[in-house]
């Protein structure tokens, strides 16, 4: 009887297994729906290649939306009134952007979430001097390109209305016709979006600005279902991930926005020399080169820049060394102050009018390197005067600080090191600038604590369009040229430092350089005429003190050098190892980290750049590294690319992994610095293992990170930790 009931659980478990087998060529897995949609020709948004394969900023959304729908999509090329007339006949089952209207609404379903933002512009030839932005009596019985069906045309006809000009429409069945018509000069101007725009044309006029949808047909609300489920997980993930694709695809557009109107035209044309007042002493910003008589600085080349876009011509003149530039505008006559850190509250009281912004000046934080902070309690905080809008910045971002203000980087700076601030807030530029600001007693905390907008301040004396130019033109500019502009001040010769600086730079240092000629002075007098030979006598024991000391100090400097790379100014190989032998033998159950850093494909830096390109980005590299490290951190250059960073007393693997990524982040802000890294570490409790165990470890777990892709870490922790 057990053998049946035993046979019996065989036959069914082969009958289960049986069925199974059989379900899975009866019912396969479903494959992904395929959603057709329909592909607009418009510039950079869905785009075909030659291998049939779309590309743009809606193939790229519509990518996304596909890792949550499951999606796959067949495009299906036509002209917008198609596209719809498609759509709503089943032909295709999706379409994009779109803006919505009461009548589209009547045979289309509109996502929840838009898929772009689109604004209605009047495009016109760059060449076309007859035509200027926002020229309504000149827009009078002008020609416009349309393309037939589009929601914008109406919207157009409304604003032609309310500004009381007529104009004669052309309507085309593509966007490529469009703009082909607008070459050929068949029309005078066309009606698109912002999407469309090139540097043949100007822009005249913006009309409207409206979100732009996803559509489907009335008929397929699970379509449309599935899509804003797919939407809402990717506004989940990236609140701003529509704003960052637009920054991908058309965030050079901004720029060429910026178009003058007939007056500001005029104005340019009739506009003599624009008087200029700068600094005269904020290298390498701007500053007065007193043996050449000249005002050099990258905001000077970079205004020189927008002299060339704009039209303007500018004449540069020095303010007066320690006073505002405010107090400066009516002896110079001025009127531009060229940078200014404006508070967002300031009005214009002062009679001054403020461009848009055309710098972020980021700061990095200075301290002793003796005494830690703690950046969350109260800190006194030392800022420049004229850094108004960082201070608002810093009092919003840490409400306990206390910020005390000076008229100069290197007061701050002196505040640190006499007490009377426990930390400073200087320029990081002026910083990598200067290697010497900092002296032998202070270094930075934080190599990007804050950062705040410059601004142009144009005065009363000015044309009120001059404020309107400027700001036009710093947009059409954009960020590369004053970037650069920075970028090659910092690496050139410099500024040339003459005696006034010395004085107002260090003046301990002259003041204990004049008393020490003085007292060498009445020192020669005294021996002239006191030849007595006990006072020679005690003269040459005293000099031969100074040569002891001289020699002691010579001992120190040579010992130093021999423990210096001369290179990156870190430890050199030797002694690098040498102080993490001795760290871990004193390590005492505490935990260690040890960083093994090498530069990703250096060779290619060498051999194609040439070794003078990569010395700079290997002394990029060590000023960096020694930047984000703590006080008793160990950091030295331990072969041609490879770094070592040694560090006790570590948490936690978290806070090693925020050391790494901090590392990582002031690389990238070094402009100095254009190659990448990777990172093998390693943790250990002291006394669990010998250097050359820490070491092995590290550089295995180097090799992993480069195998992973490389610019990245890899952490491995000891076997009682357990790996990563």
């Amino acid at each position: 009887m057990r053998e049946c009931g035993r046979y019996i659980k065989y036959i069914w478990l082969t009958v289960f297994l049986a069925l199974s087998i059989s379900a899975l060529f009866l019912f396969p897995a479903r494959a992904a729906d395929k959603v057709r949609v329909g592909c607009v020709d418009i510039g950079n948004f869905i785009q075909m290649d030659p291998d049939g394969r779309a590309y743009g900023y809606g193939a790229e959304y519509l990518d996304k939306i596909a890792e949550y729908a499951g999606w796959e999509y067949e495009y299906v090329q036509a002209s917008w009134e198609e596209c719809l007339k498609m759509l709503k006949t089943g032909e295709i089952e999706l379409l994009l952007p779109a803006e919505y209207s009461e009548e589209r609404a009547k045979d289309y379903l509109f996502s929840s979430y838009e898929c772009c933002f689109d604004f209605v512009a009047l495009v016109g030839r760059r060449t076309d001097n007859r035509l200027y932005y926002d020229d309504y009596a000149g827009f009078d019985g002008m020609r416009v390109g349309m393309i037939k069906g589009n929601y914008l045309n109406g919207l157009f006809e409304e604003y032609a209305g309310s500004h009381g000009f007529t104009y004669e429409t052309v309507l085309y069945d593509t966007g490529t016709k469009l703009l082909n018509a607008l070459d050929r000069e068949e029309v005078d101007a066309i009606i698109n979006g912002n999407m469309e725009f090139n540097v043949n044309q100007k822009l005249l006029a913006k009309i409207d600005y409206m979100p732009a949808y996803f559509i489907t047909s009335v008929k397929r609300p699970d379509l449309m279902e599935q899509l804003d489920q797919a939407l809402k997980q990717v506004f989940i993930e990236n609140p701003y991930y529509s704003a960052s694709l637009y920054d991908k695809y058309y965030g050079d557009m901004e720029g060429q926005f910026a178009e003058f109107t007939r007056e500001e035209i005029q104005f340019i044309k009739g506009s003599g020399p624009v008087t200029v007042l700068i600094s005269p002493d904020d290298y390498p910003f701007e500053w007065y080169d007193r043996p050449s008589k000249t005002c050099r600085g990258a905001f000077v080349d970079y205004m020189r820049y927008l002299g060339k876009i704009s039209g303007l011509r500018f004449d540069f003149v020095p303010g007066s060394s320690g006073s505002s530039l405010k107090d400066d505008i009516a002896d110079e006559d001025a009127q531009v102050i060229m940078s200014i850190f404006r508070n967002r509250l300031d009005s214009d009281d002062e009679g001054l009018s403020y461009t848009s912004p055309f710098y972020s000046c980021s700061f990095s934080l200075v301290g002793k390197r003796d005494e830690a902070l703690n950046l969350s309690a109260h800190q006194r905080i030392a800022v420049v005067r004229q850094a108004e809008g960082l201070m608002e910045l810093l009092k919003k971002k840490y409400p306990l600080w206390e910020v005390l203000t000076f008229g100069t980087p290197e007061d701050c700076l002196k505040a640190v090191e006499d007490g009377t601030a426990d930390c400073a807030m200087v320029s990081s530029i002026k910083i990598s600038a200067d290697r010497n600001m900092l002296g032998a007693r202070l270094l930075v905390v934080d190599g990007s604590t804050a950062s705040a907008s410059v601004y142009m301040a144009v005065t009363e004396q000015a044309d009120p369009l001059l404020v309107h130019v400027l700001s036009k033109t710093i947009a059409k500019a954009g960020s590369s040229p004053i970037d650069e502009a920075v970028y090659r001040t910092v690496l050139s010769a410099g500024e040339r430092k003459g005696f006034s600086y010395f004085v107002r730079t260090y003046p301990v240092q002259f003041a204990v350089t004049v008393i020490a000629i003085s007292l060498m002075v009445m020192g020669i007098i005294f021996i002239s005429y006191d030849s007595r030979h006990q006072k020679l006598q005690n003269l040459i024991l005293q000099k031969k003190n100074e040569e002891l000391k001289a020699a002691i100090a010579m001992q120190k400097l040579l010992r130093r050098k021999a423990q210096t790379d001369q290179l990156t100014g870190l430890t050199n190989k030797t002694t690098t190892e040498e102080l993490c032998r001795a760290c871990i033998e004193d390590a005492d159950g505490k935990n260690l980290a040890l960083f093994i850093l090498d530069l990703d494909d250096f060779k290619h830096i060498n051999d194609e750049r040439g070794h003078q390109a990569g010395d700079t980005v290997l002394k990029a590299f060590g000023a960096t590294l020694q930047g984000c490290i703590r006080q008793d951190d160990i950091a030295g250059r331990i072969g041609g690319d490879e770094f070592m960073l040694f560090m006790s007393g570590v948490k936690d693997k978290e806070q090693v992994a925020r050391s790494a990524e901090r590392i990582y982040t002031a690389l990238k802000e070094n402009p100095d610095f254009n190659a990448t890294c990777s990172m093998g570490i390693v943790l250990a409790k002291g006394g669990q293992m010998p250097y050359e165990e820490m070491f092995r470890k590290a550089d295995a777990a180097l090799y992993a990170a480069k195998d992973s892709g490389k610019n990245w870490y890899h952490i491995t922790e000891t076997a009682s930790e357990g790996e990563s």
